[in-house]
């Protein structure tokens, strides 16, 4: 990883994406982020660069969003469209793929600035008032909490899913817990298995928790555009779901939900309201605003007939909404805008502009409560110990979008089958379908332009992304997926 640290070492501290909002800091090259964490405004400003970096189109602004639903039975590539992520489509990366060497890049510079602020919060004990000690540990939570995101997503990307062995001893990624302060420092990890990145994940997140304020309140900052302690209790249900813990899972749910801060969008505005920034439905966001996002390299682009317009729903997905469910509203049937493209085919409508009608600002949804009502009913419907609370979960999110809907009454595997097909219509395009097919060890039929299928199992070879030739080439210690 000998690359990847050189270019952190030059970049990180710049604050890699900064922009008019971190004007309080500008060190030079040779000026590393932690030297610059002296103060508590300075490290406010160290974790607000943490979060754009995050908002980057090779993480949440595009690829992160994109993939799960492209490599899926979701979506497909339109037969007029540009190189973005059609080897993704087909099935085809190599070991030099652009886009999984970027996203690596890009997570990886999220996490070694998670460990700067870490390492120098944990230095700035001493000389500060009450108020500011309290700031302190606040951003040093945040940090830990940004830290295990970015090591779920890598994992989920660049590993087999954690079911896949029965204590996931499969390859994960290499964790790095330390910011290199200068040439010296420079390490090659070997990839720790995928139990082990859990195990530090759940760590981080704990740590998170211990640092926060009860209140969930943030210090300095926007309540959903921060990462408070709802969001990290929603990142471990996610976690824990995707690990087979479905006691925990449920747990880390029900303290989302019960925290009575968050509420579900109503059926009548679900399609608009879900666009708009920081809705009530929302727990935790990337933020996009007019002058910092992604502008036409990010998703709302990538989906939006106004823009490229290249990514299509399959008819699969379209079917399985009835003409009554209020999701259905994030499709429509239409034609593409390019010449030669298709006609009468699934356009994808959910990331079509904000309320302000802006395309580029429209934020990234991280976490929503629909999500924790759907993670608690299926680990309910897993251990089987409330089945009716199960049912009544997965009922509130189904009749929140399809009120005339029948009561859900299945039990056992009909149950979980229900939960999983509900998720699905939930949360199309929001990056999460793939990664359920491979929990689940779920086969599926990948749909492609003009007709074409591919049948995918879920232990394929290529379902998870190539570690990248120039980090395999410059540390010996790595080993590649395989299929690569």
């Amino acid at each position: 990883m000998k690359n990847l640290i050189l270019v952190l070492l030059l970049n990180i501290g710049l604050f890699t994406a900064c922009n008019d909002r971190f004007l309080d800091i500008k060190p030079k090259e040779n000026v590393s982020i932690a030297d610059a964490i002296v103060s508590v405004p300075t490290m406010r400003t160290a974790l607000m660069g943490t979060y754009s970096l995050m908002q980057h189109s090779d993480y949440y602004g595009r690829t992160l969003v994109v993939l799960p639903d492209l490599m899926s039975d979701n979506m497909y590539q339109s037969v007029v469209a540009g190189s973005r992520y059609n080897n993704y489509d087909r099935y085809s990366m190599t070991e030099a793929d652009v886009d999984a060497t970027n996203t690596w890049a890009q997570i990886y510079r999220v996490i070694i600035n998670a460990n700067a602020i870490i390492e120098r919060g944990a230095d700035l004990q001493t000389g500060f008032s009450t108020d500011e000690a309290i700031e302190i540990k606040q951003l040093r939570g945040e940090a830990h909490a940004i830290r295990a995101l970015a090591y779920f997503d890598l994992c989920k990307l660049f590993a087999k899913t954690y079911t896949a062995t029965t204590e996931g001893t499969q390859w994960g990624v290499p964790i790095v817990l330390s910011y290199p302060k200068n040439k010296t420092d420079i390490s090659y990890p070997a990839r720790n298995t995928v139990k082990e990145v859990y195990d530090q994940i759940i760590r981080d997140a704990q740590f998170a928790l211990d640092l926060m304020p009860p209140s969930g309140t943030v210090i300095n900052g926007t309540f959903t555009a921060r990462l408070n302690r709802w969001g990290v209790y929603a990142l471990l249900s996610r976690v824990y779901l995707y690990k087979g813990d479905w006691g925990n899972a449920e747990k880390a749910a029900t303290q989302v939900i019960s925290s009575g801060k968050y509420s579900l969008l109503p059926n009548a505005t679900l399609v608009t309201d879900y666009k708009k920034q920081l809705n009530t439905e929302s727990i935790f966001e990337i933020v996009n605003t007019e002058k910092d996002n992604q502008g036409t390299d990010g998703v709302a682009y990538l989906y939006s007939q106004m823009g490229y317009g290249e990514m299509l729903a399959s008819t699969n997905l379209y079917s399985a909404y009835n003409a009554a469910d209020a999701r259905k509203g994030f499709m429509s049937k239409g034609n593409r805008n390019a010449s030669g493209g298709e006609t009468n085919v699934n356009l994808i409508n959910k990331y079509s502009g904000n309320t302000e009608g802006v395309h580029f600002n429209e934020n990234i949804k991280v976490f929503r409560l629909a999500e924790m009502y759907l993670i608690r009913a299926e680990a309910r419907a897993r251990l089987g110990s409330d089945i009716k609370g199960a049912q009544a979960d997965v009922q509130l999110i189904r009749s929140r979008a399809y009120p005339t809907a029948a009561m859900v009454t299945e039990t056992g595997t009909g149950l979980i089958d229900f939960i999983m097909n509900e998720r699905r219509r939930e949360f199309a395009f929001e990056g999460y379908r793939l990664f359920d097919l491979l929990r689940t060890k779920t086969n599926f039929t990948k749909y492609s332009a003009a007709g074409n299928t591919i049948s995918i199992t879920w232990m394929r070879d290529k379902v998870t992304l190539p570690i990248p030739q120039r980090e395999i080439l410059i540390n010996p210690n790595l080993v590649q997926n395989a299929g690569y």
